[in-house]
């Protein structure tokens, strides 16, 4: 392969990368909308924002579709972690 169609071919995958990256963020974002509705919703209704085993539900959960997807569970872990840890900071933030 010549050097020129591999730089090219390099620089169209990391276009690629930087697409991916946004489309994450932007599930992130969406994601925080999502549990403001549901933070809204619960505290209408008078119920806890917080539930017993909640957090612990959610790893599970994304360690099953870890697992489905083939992608590594701690590293997945680790990231839903981080995410649960912004929202205890947010909703502390919020009271």
């Amino acid at each position: 392969m010549k050097k020129e169609k591999v730089i090219k071919s390099i620089e169209f995958q990391k276009k690629l990368l930087d697409k991916n990256l946004k489309r994450l963020i932007k599930l992130i974002v969406k994601r925080k909308k999502i549990l403001s509705r549901i933070k809204k919703i619960k505290k209408k209704a008078g119920l806890p924002l917080q539930e017993a085993g909640e957090e612990r539900e959610i790893i599970k959960r994304a360690k099953q579709l870890a697992q489905h997807f083939k992608v590594e569970e701690d590293v997945i872990e680790k990231i839903v972690k981080i995410l649960i840890a912004n929202e205890k900071k947010e909703k502390k933030i919020d009271k």
